[in-house]
């Protein structure tokens, strides 16, 4: 098992090339240093430092232990962060992240006596999700669960989907559309992993696999602008479109007949201490219900 503390001394000793520069960067004797670096090499059974007079550099072994090294140093770091209630490390669907999580963030962080610092991942929900069971975040928020093993996820809003279409076109004066008239656009999806493309095909009934083009983009930003651009439609929270609805640059509908709703997650390890910041941030997504209850 390496030790976070002699790892870190031997990322401080390769990036200042002495010991005595390590020692003073580290602010510890100068014999700590030659301790922490030889109990690293003894636990490993290699030899990690090339000494000479003028600079100590990694060796092959050393080299190769060097991003693993500062990935345990960086885990550490956060722990203790995490521990000390100073630091939350949230990780987003995209959607979510832009259109939603800067306001909650907002909200939740002047709810506190002292600030946190947060960091914020944005990626397509099974990537978030990965990094949430990798460890590498602390709570997630997504736009689905897949209920995999040790950790929990509980709703806390339900947000509303509409077809957006550009103001021009000849259905956006109209309220809402049959289902089956969805098959006659062009559509377009824009987070991956959302499960936007699936729950399109339903509302558009068998078959539409083959019959119905859909153009996939990375994000709903990106799907926005196509459909402004005239390629298409799509089908996005209505959160995500304010904006563009308020200025007349998208029109959005109903689907006649369909109650389009789609549950947001908050997801954290099983694990997490119930007085974690996460657990805290999760809590308040929960008991709020609603976004502009927060």
């Amino acid at each position: 098992m390496l030790n976070p503390l002699f790892a870190k001394t031997f990322l401080t000793l390769v990036d200042n090339g002495s010991f005595r520069a390590t020692a003073e960067a580290l602010q510890v004797a100068q014999p700590t240093v030659t301790q922490h670096i030889k109990r690293l090499e003894t636990a490993l059974g290699v030899s990690l430092i090339r000494r000479s007079h003028t600079r100590c550099t990694a060796t092959r072994h050393g080299r190769l232990l060097l991003p693993h090294a500062r990935a345990l140093v960086a885990a550490a770091e956060r722990a203790a962060a995490s521990v000390r209630q100073e630091a939350l490390r949230i990780g987003a669907s995209g959607t979510i992240g832009t259109y939603i999580l800067p306001q909650l963030i907002k909200v939740f962080s002047r709810r506190r006596a002292q600030a946190p610092q947060i960091a914020v991942e944005l990626a397509p929900n099974p990537e978030i999700a990965d990094r949430l069971s990798s460890g590498a975040l602390d709570v997630a928020l997504l736009e689905w669960w897949d209920q995999r093993p040790g950790f929990r996820a509980e709703e806390w809003s339900r947000e509303r989907l509409v077809v957006i279409l550009p103001p021009d076109h000849p259905l956006a004066k109209n309220e809402s559309l049959p289902a089956e008239r969805l098959a006659e656009l062009p559509l377009i999806v824009g987070e991956r992993g959302a499960g936007t493309a699936s729950l399109l095909r339903r509302l558009m009934g068998a078959g539409s696999d083959e019959s119905v083009p859909l153009l996939t983009l990375g994000s709903t930003e990106a799907a926005k602008r196509a459909v402004r651009a005239g390629l298409g439609a799509s089908l996005v929270l209505a959160v995500a479109v304010r904006e563009e609805l308020e200025a007349g640059s998208l029109a959005a509908l109903n689907v006649d007949g369909e109650d389009l709703t789609r549950p947001l997650y908050v997801a954290l390890p099983d694990a997490m201490p119930p007085h974690s910041l996460a657990a805290a941030f999760a809590e308040a997504l929960q008991r709020s219900g609603r976004l502009s209850e927060l």
